[in-house]
């Protein structure tokens, strides 16, 4: 696969399954055995194309309007690095915290897709977690 198809194959990753929801995109995109992860939640790494549905279902419920921008993107070998920013309302409960009708805006992270073939083998996610719980009023700001 050439770098171009790699970065729209990541941009939809973001807009297709994680802005509109649309889970089948999983089956079409995702290599198994899938891995993500992510320092923010260590030992805690999601695997498989079952556990990326639930990890995507889990912030879709808690962020209905969840929103990726892809900022940029380079590719080097099968790896895509994109820098994104998301945005969304808290309207269900995340981490422990109970929705709280916040609106969420630009909080930034990497991810680093590496590709087998034509199709996403592991993401490893790098994020402003600690952006996010200020935003929700969860730690102060």
């Amino acid at each position: 696969m050439d770098a171009d198809s790699m970065k729209t194959l990541v941009r939809r990753y973001y807009d297709e399954l994680w802005g509109q929801g649309r889970l089948g995109f999983i089956d079409e995109a995702i290599a198994e055995p899938y891995e993500n992860c992510d320092p923010a939640t260590p030992g805690n790494v999601v695997r498989g194309r079952e556990g990326l549905r639930a990890l995507v279902g889990g912030y879709r419920e808690s962020f209905p309007d969840i929103r990726f921008e892809i900022v940029e993107q380079f590719v080097d070998g099968n790896v895509v690095t994109s820098r994104w920013r998301v945005s969304g309302t808290h309207r269900g409960a995340l981490m422990g915290i109970p929705p709280s009708g916040r609106r969420v805006e630009n909080l930034e992270g990497i991810t680093l897709s590496t590709f087998e073939g034509s199709k996403i083998l592991r993401d490893r996610v790098v994020w402003d977690t600690l952006g996010l719980l200020r935003q929700l009023g969860a730690v102060p700001g």
